[in-house]
Parts: structure tokens; C-alpha cells; sequence
């Protein structure tokens, strides 16, 4: 007996609604469902009433030549494609050839001189496709992967959009990245050019990190829990496929497994729903309106010439563009190449606590420079805990940004005995001597940097920003305000010290402009050593590349230099993109003065670390190398609220009036 709709939904195990918008293409369905009901219209045998209905409906309403698309999976560009044909008056027929009933169905009309091509987007089934193609007469274009029995392929920049997910990754810390695909037939030259960037950037390529030919959700979780399992665990994952998203995030999720905090993912198809799941998925995409327009290029070439006339194969293509969602991050590296740990994992009991506050431990705090908010909160955040450990902090010295000055403070530390010394070098080298004679009768705690020749053993912890996410961040910001109001040219102003801290947040930035806007330019990189260089660097940078449009200064101190030398030579109009919030960067911030991005560390937090760290050590307790805490997006529409949770304090009312006035202003309760 002929099958119903409602047989089929239950088959699927679906609504009969949403089986009538898979077979009409009415709304939106996942491709999850979209599979479940071609797969029981499949198990049907004789196609359905309704749909035969409606297969005749579009076989009957082609009257003139057409062109067929051969389809698998939607694809983003398919609707610009039937626009930019309709335009060239050319109907385009879409066929899932996966689906037998609409094979059947079309069959006839597929086969007969009306059809004059056939696009075949053959996905992960390109075998599937090959069988089909001998059937018809009609040229053929494949998109994005060959299909044996095409004529010609149009490339999607399969290898370009591998190199720039791995790279990406690469640049961003990532050194274990998991590569998976379905085939290793379609995906070799994806395969080839990822081993190529990991080996380019002298990181080892591991055998079972190509994970190919997984069948269905049930082998993907045992193949995942075996490479979570033992070492090397991967951090990224990079699909060749985007069927693997489902079930990859409902493993993810049924493992606790954050994303992006613990595994980063990167697809390699831009697919249709990728910017609705939960994180949003980063993904490779090419320009759509380019894809239709090629495609539509191509089928009027073939129809004006005879197939041996065709375009070479090697001439069709279209570049890729890596879209950088919220699945994937980058990761900290201490000063040894160590990945950053999370400040959740100090902890210490009320039992700890007595034991500690029975020791009469001393502090003392050796600052690079004082006098802003982010040594004050770094003070309160580790004088909050220590008062509760009982631990004192018997010195607090600034040096002036002052390496010299810093090392014979260091120096009269040493007479007071502490038993921990937290230090922030002016410089990394010409403080070394200085940090290590310091750290022969105290553990030694270091913010933001490590002085050049420590070994790991020679002190307890460095505690940081993550500033590969507060780079990214700015670069990112920046980018989008700059495309928001059409500016193409960006200068870098850069930390000139051997400080890995903020070498790796202008090394984020950098890395930002380079792959993710392609309209924008770096018109010019300009660097300085000490914050009140960053004045005559930006008149510098400026004088020599007046074509700049806005600026990227890695914090606060520099950028309010920065903005004095602009103001001195009239050139308010350039945007400022800088880190580390306090009322004078807010200030300009909230009324929609130079600065126009702004990405906040936590200060208190790391305060807190440093203090929690310290007490860790004091137990004799194994602490992570290195630390780093995430830094805090920041706009006019949550200053206020960022505010709070950064000073722990309302915001000052001279901020708050200002907020006010700015339209971009939304209370953030």
C-alpha cells in the first residue's frame, strides 16, 4: 500500500508539518530531520501520493532548457544561485540525488535535451554522484570537490580553506588539532596541506589525529573518548565535513566538555545553520553572490560553446574566508610554551586556611609602576585573601618603570625576608639577576612576564590575562568598527620588549587583520619601550602614514599617550583600539570619543590568583605554571555593568552622566 504523509512522519519521527516542509523546501529544517525523512521516503519503496504530487508539479512547470542541481546536503549559496540564474533566464532545477523518489520522479526530464547541464554538489557522497552522472548526456560541473564524469570542477578552495583554519589554530596555540573527515579519498588534499602547516610550524603531525572514515554517531563517540582519553588529547578540531557538527556537540555536551574553553572547533563548510548552534560555529565560507555569479558564468559559457570548448578546470575557483565565531579560542602559553590553567583550580579548605594563618607568613610586592587601576585592584584582589590566610604584606615598592631602580628595590626586599615576593620585571632581561637572587629565601610569584633566564623550577607561578584572547578581541572589535564605517588602513603601535605577555597580544591583533578582513590593510607598525615613548612613536607612525585610519595599542597607559599626540596634531578622526579599563579610558569610551574598542583584564581576579597561588606553595602543593584569566569585552552598551564587575563598585556617577548622553548607551541590569 502507497505510503501517506503521515506514515512517513511517523517513520521519521517527525510532524507531518515538517515533513511538508522537507518536501516543498518551505522553512528551515536541520539537516538532521532533513535525513530522517529522505531516509523513510527511501525505506517507502513506491514513492508517496503527495510526493510524486509535487515532483510532477516542478517537472511539469520546466518548459524551456533548464539546469539541474545535483545536491546532497543546502548549501548557503543555493539561493543566490537561483537569483543570479533567474537572471540570465535560466531555471535552475534542484535535485537531492540521494533521494530515489525524486530521481524517479525526474528522471525523464533529466535525460531529455532540456536539460543543458547538470551542477552536481556531490558533499560527503561524491561516489553516490559519480554512479548517477553516465545516465545523462547534459555537461556537467562539479562544485567544490571533483566528481568522477564531470567536465569540469569548480574549486571552493578546499586546500586554501584547510591553510587558513590550521593556521589560525596554529597561531593561536593550538598544537594538537584533530583533523576529521569521512573519506580519505575526497579529503587527501586537505589532508596533505594540513601535515604541511603543522610541519611548517615545526609541530609534530600524529597519526591517530586523522580520523577518517567515521560512520555514524555511535563510532564517533568511541573514537572521541579514545582520543580524549590519553595523550596527545586534541584541543581543536577541524571538520572536513559539516555533518560531523551534531554529533560532535551533543558529544561534547554529554562529556562536559566546553566549547570553546576545552576543545575549539573549526568547520570546513560554512553551512546554512552553523551561525544557530550553541557556540555558534566558526566555519570556512567563500562569498556566495561570487559562487553564483562563477557558476552562472560557467553554465553561459557552455551553452554559447560545445563541451570541447570548455574552460580549463584549473582556471574556476573561488576563494575562501575563515568566519571566526564563538568555537573557537586561542590558548595562553606561559613563558615556557605552557597552556594556560584556569585560577578554578586553586583552592584551599577552611583546614588549609588554619594551617597557613598558624605559619605568620609575610609578602612583599615588587610593581613595574603604580598609580592605576590595575595595580590597585591586583592589591585588593590579593590583600582580600590574604587577610583571610593571615598572610601580611610588608612591602609594596614601584619602580618607575625603572629596571635599575627595580633591581635595588629588589635588593631591600631581600633584608625584610618575605616569605613570598610577587613581582611584575620592568624588563626581562636586565631584572633577571635581580629576580633570582630574590628568590633564593622566598617563593617567587610573577604577573604578566618572567624574566630571561629562569628555568621553570625557579619559581612558583606566573599569573596573566589571557592575551591571546584580549589581542583577538581588539583586533577583532577594531576590524568591525572599521568595516561598519568603510576604513581600509590600521596601524599597529607594539610593545618593543622581550615581554611575552603583551608580545603575544600584539601578535593576536596582528594575526586578526591579517586573516579575517580582507579589506583592510596594515598601513604601518610603530613600536615603543616605555609608556611615554608611545607619544612620539604615534607622532612618528602618523607623519610617515597619514593614510591611517585607526590604531591598535596594546593597553591603556600607552593608549592615553596615544591620544594626546593625536589630539596635538588634529587627528581625532582615528579610531583607538586598546586594553585595560579605567575612568579615563571609560570616559572616552562611553562618550563616543577616539577610543572605540576596549577589551578589560580582571585585575582582582588575578589578584586573587597570585594570593591563592602563593598559599598553594606554601602547602607544598604542585601549582599550575601558569595562569591566565580572561579578559572582558567592553562597549558603551555594558560599560557600566563591565565596570561593576571589574572595580566590584558601581561605576562613578561622573561616568554614569556621561553614559547618558551616548545613544549607544543601554542599561545593562
Amino acid at each position: 500500500m502507497m505510503a501517506t504523509i503521515k506514515d512517513i512522519a511517523k517513520d521519521a519521527g517527525v510532524s507531518i508539518s515538517t515533513v511538508s516542509h522537507v518536501i516543498n523546501k518551505t522553512r528551515y529544517v536541520s539537516p538532521e530531520l532533513v535525513k530522517r525523512v529522505e531516509d523513510a521516503l527511501r525505506q517507502a519503496g513506491t514513492p508517496p501520493n503527495f510526493v510524486i504530487k509535487k515532483l510532477r508539479a516542478e517537472r511539469d512547470a520546466v518548459t524551456n532548457r533548464f539546469i539541474a542541481l545535483f545536491y546532497a546536503e543546502e548549501r548557503a549559496f543555493f539561493a543566490e544561485l537561483k537569483e543570479t540564474m533567474s537572471r540570465q533566464n535560466l531555471a535552475l532545477l534542484m535535485v537531492n540525488y540521494r533521494n530515489t523518489a525524486e530521481l524517479l520522479a525526474m528522471n525523464d526530464l533529466l535525460a531529455s535535451p532540456a536539460c543543458a547541464a547538470i551542477l552536481v554538489c556531490a558533499g560527503t557522497f561524491p561516489d553516490k554522484a559519480a554512479q548517477l552522472l553516465p545516465d545523462y548526456t547534459a555537461p556537467k560541473i562539479a562544485i567544490g570537490e571533483p566528481v568522477e564524469g564531470a567536465d569540469l570542477t569548480l574549486d571552493l578552495d578546499s586546500v586554501g580553506s584547510t591553510r587558513r583554519a590550521i593556521r589560525h589554530l596554529v597561531r593561536s596555540g593550538h598544537e594538537n588539532i584533530l583533523f576529521l573527515s569521512n573519506s580519505l579519498t575526497r579529503t587527501a588534499p586537505q589532508i596533505g596541506e594540513y601535515c604541511r602547516m603543522l610541519t611548517q610550524s615545526d609541530i609534530a603531525v600524529h597519526e591517530n589525529l586523522i580520523c577518517l572514515s567515521v560512520g555514524g554517531e555511535l563510532e564517533l563517540f568511541e573514537k572521541m573518548d579514545a582520543l580524549m582519553s590519553k595523550a596527545p588529547a586534541p584541543t581543536a578540531v577541524f571538520m572536513a565535513e559539516p555533518d560531523f557538527a551534531a554529533p560532535l556537540l551533543r558529544y561534547i555536551s554529554s562529556r562536559n566538555i566546553q566549547c570553546p574553553e576545552h576543545l575549539s572547533i573549526i568547520s570546513a563548510v560554512d553551512f546554512e545553520w552553523a551561525p544557530l548552534l550553541q557556540p555558534p560555529l566558526s566555519a570556512v565560507s567563500y562569498n556566495n553572490s561570487q559562487v553564483a555569479d562563477t557558476l552562472t558564468g560557467l553554465t553561459c559559457h557552455i551553452l554559447e560553446n560545445s563541451s570541447d570548448n570548455m574552460l580549463s578546470a584549473a582556471n574556476c575557483g573561488v576563494r575562501s574566508k575563515l568566519i571566526l565565531r564563538n568555537s573557537t579560542r586561542g590558548i595562553a602559553r606561559g613563558p615556557f610554551g605552557e597552556r594556560a590553567e584556569s585560577a578554578d583550580k586553586l583552592v584551599i579548605s577552611e583546614n588549609d586556611a588554619e594551617q597557613i594563618a598558624s605559619g605568620r607568613y609575610t609578602a612583599a610586592v615588587s610593581f613595574h609602576y603604580t598609580g592605576q587601576a590595575w595595580m590597585d585592584l591586583i592589591t585588593k584582589g590579593m590583600t582580600d585573601v590574604f587577610k583571610g590566610l593571615g598572610i601580611n604584606i610588608i612591602a609594596t615598592t614601584d619602580a618607575h618603570f625603572d629596571p635599575e631602580l627595580q633591581c635595588r628595590q629588589l635588593e631591600s626586599i631581600r633584608h625584610l625576608h618575605p616569605d613570598i615576593i610577587i613581582g611584575v620585571p620592568t624588563d626581562a632581561q636586565k631584572t633577571s639577576a635581580a629576580f633570582k637572587s630574590a628568590a633564593d629565601d622566598s617563593k617567587l610569584i610573577f604577573l604578566t612576564g618572567v624574566p630571561t633566564e629562569f628555568t621553570r623550577n625557579d619559581y612558583v607561578t606566573c599569573v596573566s590575562v589571557n592575551d591571546r584572547s584580549q589581542g583577538r578581541y581588539i583586533g577583532q572589535k577594531l576590524g568591525e568598527y572599521m568595516e561598519q564605517y568603510h576604513l581600509t588602513k590600521v596601524g599597529l603601535l607594539k610593545h618593543n620588549a622581550l615581554f611575552s605577555a603583551t608580545n603575544q597580544r600584539d601578535s593576536a591583533a596582528e594575526q586578526v587583520f591579517l586573516e579575517e578582513f580582507d579589506n583592510i590593510k596594515i598601513a604601518a607598525t610603530g613600536t615603543f619601550n616605555h609608556e611615554n615613548d608611545a607619544y612620539t612613536a604615534t607622532l612618528d607612525l602618523i607623519r610617515n602614514n597619514p593614510q591611517i585610519q585607526a590604531l591598535y595599542v596594546p593597553w591603556e597607559g600607552p593608549a592615553r599617550k596615544v591620544i594626546h599626540a593625536l589630539t596635538d596634531i588634529g587627528r581625532q578622526d582615528i579610531a583607538v583600539g586598546t586594553g585595560g579599563l579605567d575612568l579615563d579610558s571609560a570616559k572616552i569610551l562611553g562618550a563616543g570619543g577616539m577610543i572605540k574598542v576596549l577589551s578589560a583584564q580582571q585585575p582582582y581576579e588575578q589578584g586573587r590568583a597570585v594570593a591563592l597561588a602563593a598559599a598553594g606553595a606554601l602547602l607544598g602543593r604542585d601549582v599550575p605554571s601558569f595562569i591566565a584569566v580572561e579578559p572582558i569585552g567592553v562597549h558603551p552598551g555594558n560599560l557600566e555593568a563591565a565596570w561593576k564587575e571589574i572595580f566590584k563598585d558601581e561605576a562613578p556617577l561622573e561616568l554614569r552622566e556621561i553614559l547618558r548622553t551616548n545613544p549607544q548607551y543601554h542599561k545593562t541590569v
